[in-house]
């Protein structure tokens, strides 16, 4: 009797957190999109001394913020349906060995013209391009 009851225990609390992870669905604003793919390699995060990111802080309208490397970047973006710009976003100016990988990421970034979020899966496109893809973490 034991064991029949540990075992229904057992399947329903797997049945019942597969269902909450399954529903999930991350959010453009309040969360910390880390860059996982970019033109199609997967990233590691020992690729960078810090996490390249970007933000849509829910208390600024149309502003977004992130790190590109080695620099910060901000600026304002427009989104409509699924359609995502970035506008007259700018970064500060460090001095970086890897400045090639940074250019390319803004010209990228700035390229973008639609969005799709599936889970915790941000794809960035061009032109029906998948260009860049970034997970979510809560963002404080």
């Amino acid at each position: 009797m034991k064991t029949t009851f540990l075992t229904i225990s057992i399947i329903f609390l797997f049945s019942c957190s597969g269902s909450i992870n399954n529903n999930y669905q991350a959010e453009l604003k309040n969360n910390r999109w880390v860059l996982k793919y970019f033109e199609g390699e997967k990233l590691a995060f020992n690729n960078f001394e810090k996490e390249v990111f970007i933000q849509f802080p829910i208390d600024s309208e149309n502003q977004f913020r992130g790190f590109a490397g080695c620099n910060n970047i901000f600026g304002g973006y427009k989104v409509k349906n699924d359609s995502l710009q970035f506008l007259d976003f700018a970064s500060t100016r460090m001095s970086c060995p890897f400045n090639d990988f940074e250019s390319r990421f803004l010209k990228t970034l700035r390229s973008t013209d639609r969005y799709k979020i599936e889970k915790d899966i941000i794809t960035l496109f061009s032109n029906d391009n998948a260009i860049l893809k970034f997970q979510a973490t809560y963002y404080q």
